[in-house]
Formats: structure tokens, sequence, C-alpha cells
């Protein structure tokens, strides 16, 4: 929605999807990318609904079909073997954290991608925590789509091998211009 007194390509729906300071078309940042992954089938798993709510429209522009889940608890319940191309979580969330979560469905559908999006990357990233990638929060859509590409390869997920930074802890970002900001955990 954009409001009188608003710079042209913001939207007060949603404050916290901002563009580039200065942009005024934001036709290009939505633009799809050469090779993105299209029309898969996603499960969304945050506590915050605005979360949920601004990822479900990010996804949505490459045609994802999504269902969400409050918890790691109701995303079991919702889970079922072979409905779900990937799972993005949250980490920090009441009753069930998302590595927890992704250690429950890793025992259930071992190949199954799990990307986690969180504030504390470089708190949660070990070998212990099962997810295939970690993004951390705040990130361009750019950076979701080519995530996403990259755990649903063709040959598997790619992130663990492919990106040696990431093996021994993340890249951790700082916010800037043209990045998301997702909420906090």
């Amino acid at each position: 929605m954009f409001t009188p007194g608003e710079s042209p390509g913001t939207f007060s729906a949603f404050p916290w999807l901002s563009p580039r300071p200065g942009c005024a078309n934001l036709v290009s940042d939505i633009m799809p990318e050469p090779g993105r992954v299209v029309g898969k089938r996603i499960l969304i798993v945050d506590d915050e609904p605005g979360t949920r709510d601004a990822l479900k429209l990010l996804l949505a522009l490459d045609a994802h079909q999504v269902k969400e889940a409050a918890n790691g608890k109701e995303a079991c319940y919702l889970f079922v073997p072979g409905d779900f191309d990937l799972v993005i979580t949250d980490y920090s969330m009441p009753e069930m954290r998302g590595d927890e979560l992704a250690r429950t469905l890793k025992c259930l559908v071992p190949s199954l991608p799990i990307l986690m999006i969180t504030a504390y990357a470089a708190q949660v990233w070990s070998r212990d925590n099962p997810v295939d990638a970690i993004l951390p929060k705040p990130f361009t859509l750019g950076e979701l789509r080519r995530t996403i590409s990259d755990l649903l390869a063709p040959d598997g997920p790619r992130i663990r091998g492919a990106m040696p930074a990431l093996q021994s802890g993340p890249q951790v970002r700082t916010p800037d211009a043209g990045r998301l900001e997702l909420g906090s955990g």
C-alpha cells in the first residue's frame, strides 16, 4: 500500500520490506533470475506472523505453494513425508527450536532440504545443527532465491559441500541497503 507522503517504492503494509534508499522502482528487485526454482511446496515455520507473511509474499513471486506453522510442534503436526520440497524455519521459537524441528524432520525424511533463517546465524551454526543452510537476517530476495536454488538442485542440496565458508561458520552480514528486515529470531 502506498500512502501519501511516502517515498515511491515503499510499502506501508510491510514496513520491514524496504527497498534500497533512493530506489523508486522495485521491478528490478523482484524480476526473476535466470534458472530460478519455481512452483515448489514449502513449509514456513516461524512464530512471528509478519515474518511468515513476508516470506509467503516473497515465495509467491516464484509461484511456490506455501503452508505455514507458528512453531515447531505445529510444523510436526502439519508435516507429512512427501508433501514438501523444502522447509524454511526460524531458530528461536517457543515450544520447539528450529534445530530441534530439523532434527525431527530429518529422522522422518533424511533428504529433506531445510533452510534456517535467523538473526542468530553465528550462534546456531554448528555440525550438530542438522539444517542444510542458514540464511542470516536480514537478506535480499536474490539471496533467498539463490539459497533455495542451491538447496533444491537436482543432485541434492549443495550448500554444505559447495560453500566452504559456511562449513567453518556462516557469513554473517550486517544490515545494509537492500536487505529485508524480517523479525528478530
